[in-house]
């Protein structure tokens, strides 16, 4: 639960700000220790690396959504998501172009990167500004980020590409073409809720995104071209969901707990549903 401890933090101590530079500095010194450890060791690092990013992501997201003016608060969150998700799929465009160099030096890039963002949050600090009106209903969103997390969880992870590629009947790079493409509108998809919930349709917005979620199984195991439509209706939900849950517990009494319990209850709901859908992905 490092993200909800983290969010907690920052609810209560201007100090939280150097969590964030402090653990991407931690996280790029352990990406360099990967080529020093047995395949167990790198299990370790991997699970210390998800702890540190549990503790540096929800006071980055709530010290965002605080910052931003309420008028653009949904989309600049909209576009601090997709540009994540922009940076997933330029790296692993890059790969390629690395992948015959020596394992330290591609882990030493990862670790300039993570150093590198680490000296920038800790060259613009944190701000705490004073919180507008409570939202009611913080437990209802939190609960929900679980909810949709598991019938969506599909979209993420290696499966995601195989699984696509058997229920269409298409080869593994055109499936990776067709979900860049399809992640690429469900980004659009979910600036346009965020200005939607800017100009005051909030929980219009977050049920239309939690609705797209839940319907996307019975999509997947409809027969072509169905999934497609599955995948574009996960897609959309989970991206939609991000920015959205985060713009309305901004409001929270205590948003920095809100967002890392978000947090955690998306990453708890994902790792479920790709386990059940692990289990019985084949048999679909």
């Amino acid at each position: 639960m490092a993200a909800a401890s983290s969010g907690a933090f920052y609810d209560k101590s201007a100090a939280a700000r150097l969590l964030p530079p402090a653990s991407l500095t931690a996280m790029a010194a352990l990406t360099l220790a990967y080529p020093l450890l047995p395949l167990y060791g790198m299990a370790v690092l991997r699970a210390a690396q998800g702890l540190l990013a549990g503790l540096t992501w929800p006071i980055v997201q709530v010290s965002l959504a605080l910052t931003a003016p309420k008028q653009v608060r949904g989309r600049l969150l909209s576009i601090y998501f997709t540009l994540g998700s922009a940076s997933a799929i330029a790296a692993n465009a890059v790969y390629p172009l690395i992948a015959s160099t020596p394992p330290l030096l591609q882990l030493s890039a990862s670790s300039a990167l993570f150093t590198l963002a680490a000296l920038s949050l800790l060259k613009a600090p944190l701000a705490q500004p004073p919180r507008e009106e409570e939202a009611r209903g913080e437990a209802v969103v939190i609960a929900a980020s679980l909810i949709i997390a598991v019938p969506s969880s599909f979209i993420f992870g290696e499966l995601s590409y195989a699984l696509l590629s058997r229920l269409l009947g298409i080869g593994l790079e055109e499936t990776a073409l067709l979900l860049a493409v399809v992640s690429a509108a469900s980004n659009a998809s979910s600036y346009a809720l965020s200005w939607a919930a800017d100009k005051g349709f909030e929980r219009p917005a977050l049920a239309l995104a939690v609705a797209l979620s839940l319907a996307s199984p019975a999509a997947l195991l409809a027969p072509p071209p169905w999934p497609l439509a599955a995948y574009i209706s996960a897609m959309t939900g989970a991206a939609s969901y991000k920015p959205l849950s985060r713009r309305y517990l901004s409001r929270s009494g205590r948003p920095g707990a809100a967002v890392g319990l978000v947090n955690a209850a998306s990453n708890i709901g994902t790792a479920f549903g790709e386990a059940v859908i692990g289990l019985l992905g084949w048999e679909l």
